[in-house]
């Protein structure tokens, strides 16, 4: 199993996250759909959970001495912020979050945030979308955007290399999600011919991990060139 599919747990099976409202083993949910741009499998946070319960977790989990399940849980903050529309505060918690990170996180970790740091970038700029219903942004969300958008097909790019130049061996479904949204990148700057490489090597990655619908989804873009 892959690391980044959560029920599972697989690489992160020493560093498990609970529910923080009905104690199930992961605050992670499968099959409801985000608009940003993260996957549903390794991002999706309870709908149920409050910020103030994430926070809580997180505290509890810092009061234990448990710094990787600590780190998980600060991210699953952010993540609830970006998917529920609060763009700002998940900006500003990431921000504060990322020196601890880089200090303390293990590898898979911090490939994971950098991978999400690069969809959230590429989702604010309309190339990537993962369907479901958008949340209403407030107004300093929407503020929080514009002042992003002007670097964030710079930024996009680096996270995506940076996630792939990191994992080890092909990178599986962490590489194949780098590799499309390069893809999508290209295709915007009109390299047609490298797009469409990208887009069939993330193709490739994808069944090999027998993700089918996700290596459909990449197909779509494929189709959608020709």
């Amino acid at each position: 199993m892959n690391w980044l599919d959560f029920s599972g747990m697989a690489a992160f099976n020493q560093c498990r996250v609970f529910n923080v409202v009905s104690g199930r083993n992961s605050c992670f949910r499968a099959p409801e759909k985000k608009w940003i741009g993260i996957s549903r499998r390794a991002a999706d946070v309870d709908e149920t959970a409050t910020i103030e319960q994430f926070e809580a977790h997180a505290a509890r989990c810092k009061e234990l001495g448990d710094i990787t399940l600590h780190n998980a849980a600060l991210f699953q903050i952010v993540i609830a912020q970006f998917t529920r529309g609060n763009i700002r505060d998940g900006w500003r918690r990431l921000q504060a979050a990322l020196p601890l990170f880089a200090q303390t996180g293990c590898d898979e970790h911090s490939n994971f945030v950098s991978l999400i740091q690069a969809e959230f970038y590429l989702t604010i700029v309309g190339l990537l979308d993962r369907g479901g219903p958008r949340p209403k942004l407030g107004l300093v969300d929407i503020l929080q955007v514009l002042a992003l958008k002007p670097f964030a097909k710079k930024r996009s790019e680096k996270f995506f290399q940076q996630s792939i130049d990191n994992v080890e061996g092909d990178g599986g479904d962490i590489t194949a999600r780098c590799t499309a949204g390069l893809g999508l990148l290209a295709r915007a700057g009109g390299q047609a011919d490298k797009a469409n490489g990208l887009f069939a090597q993330s193709v490739a990655l994808f069944e090999a991990e027998a993700m089918h619908e996700d290596a459909k989804r990449v197909r779509d873009y494929l189709a959608a060139a020709s």
